[in-house]
């Protein structure tokens, strides 16, 4: 990564930061693991809805958002 400050930035001098090939290169991986609001387990889905124009959003185990939808659809 090259990061370079335009002239004027930064007390009015130009600064230059050059890569350093030291080491080995740095990676982030980010897992986000949804937990059934519900239950407690593992969620395979985030539910959203409305209630007098209130948005909420609920994440559900598979067995959980079927009983949802069920519930909502009677």
């Amino acid at each position: 990564m090259v990061l370079r400050a335009k002239a004027g930035v930064g007390f009015g001098r130009k600064r230059q930061h050059e890569p350093r090939n030291e080491g080995p290169l740095l990676a982030r991986k980010i897992h986000v693991q949804l937990i059934d609001d519900l239950s407690g387990e593992d969620a395979q889905e985030t539910i959203r809805f409305s209630v007098e124009g209130t948005d909420y959003e609920i994440d559900l185990s598979a067995h959980n958002a079927a009983d949802l939808r069920g519930t909502v659809r009677r």
